[in-house]
């Protein structure tokens, strides 16, 4: 099997982590399909609409129904997998993690992931990779530490201050309703749940790339062809 990263989803993942490495974590969904031989190619990265909390990201049950009820079928079609940030914490996958790949490889047969983080140490941008398959007997099987190959000579073109309007746009001060509880030491329970999902789409050729990922029956012409697109 082989994975390979264009420049534009890698980039915008980095300037995402970059920009929101001190905020809290930040994620997505991945573009791209995954052929009939197994490989998988990731596209492109974009932000769903979601509640800053600081230590955690979540794609819910609710936040993908609400995706999948509002999202251009083009658009849907196109998800493989999704990406999240650990701020400066390291690359490595949580319980919280693992269920989203679950709620994901059960919605399709398959999920790809990447968490990526700048640690404090290195202050280097590291990422790590991870597959989900559900087999023929419906079982879930997980393939992590993928090296994938990755495009790193791609330049998205956008500014750090236009990167943080972006995540502004998408990631949402926490406004749920809590009630006082003393079991939780004043900390609250949860009475509401997330607003509905949108997704950061940057302009008319993302869009036009979201259409042509539909067709999972590339040849090597197609592909190059493709790649005139942007990454």
């Amino acid at each position: 099997m082989v994975v390979k990263i264009k420049g534009k989803a890698y980039k915008k993942i980095e300037a995402f982590v970059r920009a929101t490495m001190k905020d809290g974590e930040v994620g997505g969904l991945l573009l791209g399909h995954r052929k009939d031989n197994g490989n998988v190619i990731v596209r492109n990265a974009i932000l769903m609409e979601q509640i800053k909390t600081g230590s955690t990201f979540e794609i819910s049950e609710e936040a993908m129904f609400e995706f999948t009820k509002n999202a251009n079928p083009n658009l849907l079609a196109s998800v493989i997998g999704w990406w999240h940030s650990h701020c400066n914490f390291g690359t490595f996958w949580s319980i919280v993690d693992d269920d989203c790949f679950k709620r994901l490889a059960n919605l399709s047969g398959f999920c790809y992931g990447i968490v990526a983080s700048i640690p404090a140490l290195s202050n280097q941008f590291e990422m790590k990779h991870r597959l989900d398959i559900i087999d023929k007997n419906d079982n879930r099987v997980s393939i992590d530490d993928i090296q994938p190959d990755i495009d790193t000579g791609f330049k998205w073109g956008k500014s750090v201050k236009e990167v943080k309007q972006q995540i502004q746009q998408y990631v949402k001060e926490d406004t749920r309703v809590w009630e006082s509880c003393p079991t939780c030491l004043g900390q609250g329970v949860l009475e509401k749940t997330i607003d509905d999902m949108n997704l950061a789409i940057d302009d008319k050729t993302e869009e036009t790339e979201a259409k042509q990922i539909v067709d999972y029956h590339w040849t090597e012409s197609d592909e190059q062809k493709y790649m005139g697109l942007g990454g």
